[in-house]
């Protein structure tokens, strides 16, 4: 039976199903037969990116060993990474970094991991991403840092485990740019940040060595 040039579309189509629902022998057969492991679909996803997104990591390998990029950027400059985050596959998350996923990489708005598992609620992996070593006090391009994106969504434990961390909500853009004010509606996050502002204030007047203490720490005005 002639497939009329249709067989490569078959084939990459066959594939991007077979890594999101994580069946191994179908993507090696698939691959074998010739399908575009690069190849996107028509959510500009490429099967990496499925696999990632369904939290499939026993097909990691063979994508990657098929020649995936395993930092590439998918729908909204989304890598397999941020999008394991998402819904919170950890164990993908952790396939993906010990395959040599970049933990910095970032999306269309300038997100990291980091932004993605603090926005999406991903305690665990949060914790993971700060073990591994993950940046903290990092700007996306609208100006907030992790720990704001939390704070605003009123993800306490979050805004806690990063300032315990020494995330420095106050730490202004590398660009010299402002802070956007931020809606914070969680009193025990506002409390958070008044002693975090408070601590700051202190130690920063301890080191000054002089009677006089600093300004205290300058978070992002909270909106009413």
């Amino acid at each position: 039976m002639s497939c009329f040039g249709g067989c490569q579309h078959i084939t990459s189509e066959g594939l991007h199903d077979a890594a999101f629902d994580g069946d191994l022998s179908a993507v090696k057969y698939y691959l074998k037969k010739g399908a575009e492991v690069a190849e996107q679909d028509e959510n500009g996803l490429q099967p990496l990116h499925l696999a990632a997104l369904a939290g499939k990591a026993k097909v990691l390998q063979a994508l990657l060993d098929a020649g995936a990029d395993i930092n590439a950027p998918g729908r909204n400059g989304m890598a397999p990474l941020s999008l394991a985050i998402i819904d919170g596959h950890i164990e993908m998350v952790k396939a993906l970094m010990q395959a040599g996923a970049d933990k910095e990489v970032r999306d269309e708005k300038g997100n990291t991991a980091m932004h993605v598992a603090c926005a999406e609620e991903q305690t665990k992996i949060v914790r993971l991403l700060l073990k591994l070593g993950a940046e903290h006090t990092v700007y996306n391009n609208i100006g907030l840092q992790p720990t704001l994106i939390a704070a605003e969504r009123g993800y306490a434990k979050i805004v806690k485990t990063l300032l315990e961390a020494g995330a420095d909500p106050s730490k202004p853009p590398p660009n010299g740019g402002s802070m956007p004010p931020i809606v914070v509606a969680d009193e025990s996050i506002k409390a958070m940040f008044v002693d975090f502002e408070q601590t700051h204030w202190k130690k920063n007047g301890n080191e000054a060595g002089g009677s006089k203490p600093m300004p205290g720490a300058k978070l992002p005005p909270l909106e009413k």
